[in-house]
């Protein structure tokens, strides 16, 4: 598993853009929004990635202990 916590190019490209946009008068922070909205943070995705696959490695363990045991909560 990668480390989720890591910066990586496409993380600057995107917070890159988003200050470009942002630095826009008047419409930029609306425009930000919508950016994040319609692309998301890559940072982001991999932290959900991250997450999903911590769940679903501690359902196993845990099932795995259930089978062991014969023990359910």
């Amino acid at each position: 598993m990668d480390d989720a916590f890591k910066n990586k190019p496409e993380d600057f490209i995107n917070r890159g853009i988003r200050a470009g946009v942002g630095a826009l008068p008047v419409a930029g922070g609306s425009l930000v929004e919508f950016l994040a909205f319609v692309i998301g943070d890559p940072s982001q995705e991999r932290h959900d990635d991250f997450m999903n696959e911590t769940l679903r490695r501690l359902m196993a363990l845990e099932s795995k202990f259930e089978q062991r045991t014969g023990k359910r909560n």
